[in-house]
């Protein structure tokens, strides 16, 4: 998938999730059958499915913040002896 088409399609699902809940939720309370609890459930089930693609199309972090980020936590590699670099000058 071209990366504009999914930044795109990410914001619309984020920006529906909240719309799909605040709508299941209207919906559940003004329901007053079996058939409006359950197009409430169905329109929540939406929220949630919208919020679990967006989440899915999430763009992904770079590698080199991992890095970092294990730099600064202060992680070493593991060292069994004295490399070249620490041996004293003949």
């Amino acid at each position: 998938m071209p990366p504009n088409v999914r930044d795109y399609l990410y914001a619309g699902l984020l920006g529906a999730t909240p719309l799909f809940l605040i709508a299941g939720v209207v919906m559940l309370w003004n329901a007053s059958s079996f058939q409006g609890y359950v197009g409430a459930l169905m329109v929540l089930t939406l929220a949630a499915c919208s919020f679990l693609g967006a989440r899915e199309l999430k763009p992904a972090q770079r590698m080199d913040m991992r890095a970092l980020l294990d730099y600064f936590s202060g992680k070493k590699p593991r060292q069994d002896g004295p490399s070249a670099s620490n041996r004293p000058s003949s």
